[in-house]
């Protein structure tokens, strides 16, 4: 099959009109491919969808997971109509012979529900598996004790059993058992009641035999050496081998270590050349109590009349070693912990119910396996077609009527509607990438109901002006599904929107340093006159409180005649000469005004009508012209695809957005249909109430204007009249010349 490649914005997307056209697009290389991977996050589709399509549960989808559940589909469906545009209507004669156990689950599920056996969509099966996930039966083939309610006596047992085997968690979160542990325990109380039938013959020594196994094991290596010491009597007769000399322990008094370590290695008992243990030759030593308690206990009901003979101390001692690991074998039988009784009382019947009830569980398992299959068949039919043309190709980003998957919602904001957005997991990193779309970007926080549930969003501005945008600025954000929300500007990665905004960018720019250089002349000369003011008040109450304190230190001084006030003191020279200096300034800067501006309307004159108009043009064509191509050049190089990119995209092509398509994304939506406008003002001046407490004479802002305007070519007429003159006379005596308004005019140079 041929495949079609239209372009679009620029861009050659191939066309997926048919699931034949899907499964070819999705063979073909991923470099012809709209986008090759993409994260979950944001995209809005059936969150099941996405988790059976992101296989290795790594939060993106690549081109194999996308290629890999086209050819998974395209295996079980033997019609697939339903996959365009996409259905969550699953028909039964659909399906392939290859999925026969899904469609028989199908016919299974609608039989139980009375539904004709035609189709089932996928609010059924969801319910139906809901049905099955019951707390007892879940298919995990795990039976919870808290099931087993109405059969006490299985309900006894599964305690036993958790006793030999360790609970196994049921899919509800319960404790229970399942076939392998209910196995487990029967082959652990098998081995249990084995070892207890041959235990009889094991404790030949009576219920202590592990204890008093465990004690000949701790002698049996004295005794082995007291045997030794007797074949050394019989060789050496005479030979003293059972006592300490006196000099030897003299020699370790005041040592008690190494006199303890003297007395242990002492015999156990006398050792005789015939070679026999008796109770009389025990020796008082450091195990004499432990020996004769053995002796008692065990020894003695094994010996001779002529005493213990070697032979019978080594049977004894194979014997204490057998019972030592028979009772090594039986701590390793954790179900001899529940008593021989308890062991016995348990019927092998109640273990097969057990098992009969986990062998059920199991089989739900099957038909919810069969189950998910068809949830996954039914979502891939419904989603594979949409995801496959908002990823191997995207013609939706262009199309008022429909959204990309990707998209989140419409904000408004200023009276505008920007329909593009998408989501933002990390912003620092997204505006960093970002900036290469070139595009006026928004960074909009929206509010859930939660602080948890909140979320940021990217919005393109893309046509109009950026008037009135700015960080804090609130709007509403309707998402998808048309959910309203507060939403707030966090940040604005600022370029250009407008080839118009671009043009007339210098003069805002020039607007604004100029009123920023007025308005901090204005806040300093405030600042000044605020200070003076403050020094001359401070001084006249520093003098007056001087006055007052000289009256009250001389009361009875004789009144002295009122004598005329002293001369105010002079101004400093350097006071007198600011002020002058100020004002000095002041009338330059209106004489240089009125001097350019007298030029100005000279060189107009000379020029005429066509020619002033046409040098206005042309300064302003000379001034917009470079921040008019530099937008352009941008403007052209718009990318969508750049968002994408920031936020984990992995794309193939650009996005480009002509400015044809800019009123898409950010437009002014029109007004009602059937509305009208009445251009003529509400508000007329003569129904204004006036405030009895106003000022008659108010100022108008144009009045002022006008009136600033006329002093200031008064100004400029009195410095070129002969009064004028001979104020630039008397101030050129003085060392302050003034510039001649007329005569100092300087042509501009070209």
């Amino acid at each position: 099959m041929s495949l079609v490649f239209r372009r679009v914005a620029g861009s050659f997307h191939v066309a997926i009109e048919s699931f034949e056209d899907l499964a070819a697009a999705v063979e073909m290389p991923e470099a012809h491919w709209i986008a090759m991977a993409a994260p979950i996050d944001g995209l809005a589709c059936d969150p099941a969808f996405l988790r059976h399509l992101d296989r290795e549960r790594r939060g993106r989808v690549r081109a194999s997971d996308l290629k890999a559940a086209v050819a998974w589909t395209r295996a079980r469906l033997a019609d697939a109509r339903g996959c365009v545009p996409g259905a969550d209507r699953l028909v039964l004669t659909h399906i392939s012979a290859q999925a026969a156990p899904l469609r028989d689950a199908a016919t299974a599920i609608l039989a139980g529900l009375g539904a004709p056996s035609e189709a089932i969509d996928l609010a059924t099966l969801r319910a139906s598996k809901a049905a099955l996930l019951r707390t007892s039966q879940n298919g995990d083939g795990v039976v919870p004790l808290c099931a087993l309610d109405e059969d006490p006596g299985l309900a006894s047992l599964v305690p036993s059993i958790w006793t030999v085997v360790p609970p196994v968690t049921d899919a509800c979160g319960e404790p229970g058992v399942n076939a392998a542990s209910i196995e487990a325990f029967r082959a652990a109380r098998a081995e249990a009641l084995a070892y207890l039938s041959g235990r009889a013959t094991a404790l030949r020594w009576g219920p202590d035999s592990y204890a008093l196994a465990e004690r000949l094991l701790a002698l049996a290596h004295r005794l082995r050496e007291l045997f030794l010491l007797c074949a050394v009597a019989a060789t050496q007769p005479g030979m003293s081998l059972g006592t300490l000399g006196a000099e030897e322990v003299l020699a370790l008094r005041g040592q008690p270590d190494r006199l303890r370590t003297a007395l242990e290695r002492l015999p156990l008992a006398i050792p005789n050349a015939e070679r026999r243990l008796r109770r009389a030759d025990l020796l008082p030593g450091l195990f004499f109590d432990e020996l004769a308690q053995l002796w008692d206990a065990l020894l003695g009901a094994h010996a001779e009349p002529e005493g213990l003979s070697e032979a019978a101390v080594e049977r004894l001692i194979a014997e204490a070693e057998a019972l030592r690991q028979d009772a090594q074998k039986a701590a390793a039988l954790p179900a001899l912990a529940l008593g021989e009784a308890a062991l016995r009382a348990i019927e092998p019947a109640a273990e097969d119910a057990l098992l009969a009830r986990c062998a059920a569980d199991e089989q739900i398992g099957l038909a919810l396996a069969q189950v998910d299959e068809l949830e996954k068949l039914a979502l891939f039919q419904r989603w594979l077609f949409s995801f496959a043309n908002n990823f191997v190709s995207m013609p939706d980003v262009y199309v008022a009527c429909r959204r990309a998957l990707f998209e989140q919602g419409t904000l408004v904001l200023g009276g505008r509607n920007f329909s593009f957005s998408v989501r933002v997991s990390d912003r620092p990193t997204h505006a960093a990438v970002a900036a290469e779309s070139l595009m006026y970007l928004l960074y909009v926080r929206v509010q859930g109901a939660t602080a948890a549930q909140g979320y940021e969003v990217a919005v393109p501005v893309t046509n109009g002006t950026a008037e009135g945008l700015f960080v804090g600025k609130r709007g509403l954000f309707f998402d998808r599904e048309g959910v309203e929300h507060d939403a707030m500007v966090v940040q604005i990665l600022p370029n250009p929107i407008s080839l118009r905004e671009a043009m007339f960018q210098p003069f805002t720019r020039i607007g604004r340093m100029i009123t920023a250089r007025f308005e901090r002349w204005a806040a300093s000369a405030d600042a000044e006159f605020e200070g003076k003011l403050t020094s001359s008040l401070d001084q006249t109450e520093a003098t007056a409180k001087a006055a007052a304190a000289a009256a009250e230190a001389s009361p009875s001084a004789p009144v002295a005649p009122a004598a005329a006030a002293p001369p105010a003191p002079e101004a400093p020279a350097s006071q007198a000469q600011s002020s002058l200096a100020t004002f000095t300034g002041l009338t330059m800067a209106l004489a240089f005004i009125g001097s350019t501006g007298a030029l100005v309307f000279s060189k107009v004159a000379e020029m005429g009508p066509l020619g002033t108009l046409q040098a206005v043009i042309a300064l302003l064509c000379a001034v917009m012209a470079p921040f008019a191509i530099l937008a352009a050049l941008k403007l052209r190089r718009r990318n969508v695809a750049g968002l994408l990119e920031a936020g984990g995209w992995a794309m193939n092509e650009r996005l480009l957005l002509r400015r044809e398509l800019a009123p898409l994304f950010t437009r002014r939506p029109p007004r009602p249909p059937g509305s009208s406008l009445r251009w003529a003002d509400e508000i007329d001046p003569d129904m204004v109430t006036p405030v009895e407490d106003e000022q008659p004479g108010a100022s108008n802002p144009l009045g002022c204007l006008v009136l600033a305007l006329v002093a200031l070519f008064a100004v400029v007429g009195f410095l070129s009249s002969p009064a004028g003159s001979a104020l630039r006379g008397v101030l050129e005596e003085a060392g302050l010349p003034l510039p001649d308004p007329i005569s100092d005019a300087q042509p501009v140079e070209p």
